[in-house]
């Protein structure tokens, strides 16, 4: 290998580590983790976490494991809940949470999610607002969390990189070989 084809080489080894590291935490919010909520469903505190109150302070905290997330949290207070928070602890450098209500036929909350930042982390909101048509969350109801996060493995993306890389590097040999032969 001539020296500029290791020069070549160099290059395309450090543009698949760095293609790696963005296509990790891009930020661009393609392939961003994504939180589903559904509420109301069916109780269950002795599988489920059980929960009386919720705010902005006192949220519901999730905390993705290698990404992914799925529990459902009973709420046992007295009074209708209209707003539910949800913080996730920690939260992700450079990584968009985008976050959807599944459908269900009498959902406890309408809208988007919004978003806030408590201590350098997310937190979700969604509320049921006197206009839309949902009820709030009665005593008894629970909330299922599912965190979904689509995001390829970093060492993935280097190796299809080196791949490449080691492709563009053998395919230019065997012209150089084939140039001076002739």
């Amino acid at each position: 290998m001539t020296f500029k084809g290791a020069v070549r080489f160099a290059v395309l080894v450090a543009f698949a580590a760095v293609s790696a590291g963005m296509a990790w935490a891009d930020g661009s919010g393609v392939g961003d983790p994504t939180v589903l909520i559904t509420a109301p469903k069916d109780a269950d505190c002795v599988t489920d976490t059980c929960f009386t109150t919720n705010s902005f302070a006192d949220p519901l905290i999730i905390t993705p494991v290698g990404s992914s997330f799925v529990a459902n949290f009973d709420y046992i207070g007295t009074a209708t809940l209209d707003a539910l928070f949800v913080e996730i602890v920690p939260t992700l450098p450079n990584t968009l949470y985008s976050c959807a209500l599944v459908a269900v036929e009498n959902p406890s909350f309408a809208g988007m999610c919004s978003e806030g930042v408590k201590d350098d982390n997310l937190i979700l909101s969604v509320m049921c607002s006197p206009t839309a048509s949902c009820s709030g969350l009665t005593t008894n109801e629970a909330v299922g969390l599912v965190v979904i996060s689509p995001e390829p493995n970093g060492l993935l993306l280097l190796a299809l990189g080196l791949s490449v890389a080691g492709f563009y590097c053998w395919k230019n040999r065997k012209a150089i070989k084939a140039s001076r032969a002739g």
